[in-house]
């Protein structure tokens, strides 16, 4: 099984709940971990540049939707399902 930092994965856990600058935190305590790498790693290239511009360049929502060509609604929306879906397979890895 992959290491996974505690610290990381709680903060991912409680990210869906937050909704805020939770995952980035984490990720910058503990560089790019094994997790966040293979999360990632996951995601198509939409999703990515969101999570990308969102947590690591630290972009407004407004301003990912410009990039994207998509509302800011629909950066919320996927935001909030991407962040849902990499607690969950934290979730299933601690398990």
């Amino acid at each position: 099984m992959a290491y996974i930092n505690r610290d990381l994965e709680e903060k991912i856990k409680s990210a869906s709940e937050e909704y805020a600058c939770i995952l980035i935190t984490g990720a910058r305590q503990v560089g790019k971990s094994t997790v966040l790498k293979q999360l990632m790693d996951g995601l198509n290239e939409t999703e990515s540049q969101l999570i990308n511009m969102r947590y690591f360049q630290e972009k407004t929502q407004t301003e990912v939707a410009k990039t994207l060509g998509i509302s800011q609604v629909q950066v919320s929306r996927l935001e909030k399902k991407l962040l849902l879906q990499m607690r969950n397979a934290i979730d299933n890895k601690s398990n």
